[in-house]
């Protein structure tokens, strides 16, 4: 449990001491990040010796923290769960279960999860991704194009992560994305349709920090050419082109929210991003079906910018 924050830390752990097997079973660790708050008490209180407490000598980001968690986990599985997300009874029980007769060949597996606001109240629930519990089907194909899960709902082997490493820092919020395509790439991955896992949506996320500036974004198109290195040669340009093409329109999905809630500098800020993750012409057939909204009305004074851009983006493919 990668630690910075004090205010959900409690029930955090609370989720899952409730449904602790014991230190025979189950390994806990919490490292905190060279947090200001005092999160030490918090971890005491809640679980005394139970629970391993580590503290960073200096901050080193979430998924530096991470790695620095898996290098010290010694279980067969490893589960990361944030400061301030939580799983639901029979979280570990139920994925057990699943993975006990299941194959090294087994790498990885999820299980449904919400989104909530910052109360705890669910906002939206994953979508399915089979009907019954079971490994996944056309999974790289799935798992290459988009991320249809979330770390709060995922369980990696450890021998997964010996085999094709931690996260990779520097996509400050996509790093997940990024590992899991590495995982089903050499891997298969189970899963359970039961929802038990939340992820806490409260707007100090690390991933709603990089919304607004584009960050996530040009992260997303930086994992995409990442990938090409290690995608099976006979799928890569076709998982590749998928995933740009899903992630354009959720940049252009996301410069709309902006519009709509009246903030033009991130709404253009994001679609300029966008703009950067395709090279194909289809851009400026999404760019135009874009700006045929009515809330994207105020940009059309970018336009000549935004052409500019997109000319740019072409350039530097051809060359």
């Amino acid at each position: 449990m990668p630690a910075y924050r004090a205010r959900y830390l409690a029930h955090t752990l609370r989720s899952v001491l409730d449904q602790d097997p014991g230190p025979e079973q189950m390994q806990i660790l919490v490292i905190d990040d060279c947090s200001p708050e005092a999160l030490e008490p918090i971890v005491r209180e809640a679980g005394g010796d139970r629970i391993e407490y580590l503290r960073q000598p200096q901050n080193l980001g979430t998924y530096a923290t991470e790695n620095a968690g898996l290098r010290l986990s010694r279980g067969i599985w490893t589960h990361i769960l944030n400061d301030d997300d939580w799983v639901l009874p029979g979280f570990y029980q139920t994925l057990e279960r699943g993975l006990r007769d299941q194959p090294d060949t087994v790498g990885a597996a999820c299980c449904g999860y919400v989104n909530t606001d910052a109360q705890g109240a669910t906002i939206w629930t994953s979508p399915p991704l089979r009907p019954d519990a079971g490994p996944l089907p056309d999974w790289l194909r799935v798992m290459g194009s988009r991320n249809p899960t979330h770390p709060v709902a995922v369980v990696v082997r450890r021998s997964v992560h010996e085999h094709v490493g931690g996260y990779y820092p520097p996509l400050n919020y996509c790093a997940d994305w990024e590992l899991y395509k590495r995982a089903a790439t050499f891997y298969e991955w189970w899963y359970e349709p039961e929802t038990l896992a939340c992820y806490r949506d409260h707007g100090q996320n690390t991933t709603s920090a990089g919304l607004a500036d584009g960050s996530q974004i040009r992260d997303i198109g930086r994992a995409i050419e990442l990938s090409r290195q290690y995608l099976p040669a006979d799928c890569r340009d076709e998982i590749s082109s998928a995933a740009q093409a899903n992630y354009l329109e959720y940049a252009f999905r996301l410069a709309l929210d902006y519009l709509q809630a009246s903030n033009l500098e991130a709404g253009l800020r994001v679609l300029n991003a966008g703009l950067e993750l395709s090279r194909s012409p289809l851009v400026l057939h999404y760019l135009l079906n874009f700006l045929a909204q009515p809330e994207a009305e105020p940009l059309l004074s970018a336009l000549p910018n935004l052409l500019v851009n997109l000319e740019q983006s072409y350039q530097r493919a051809r060359s």
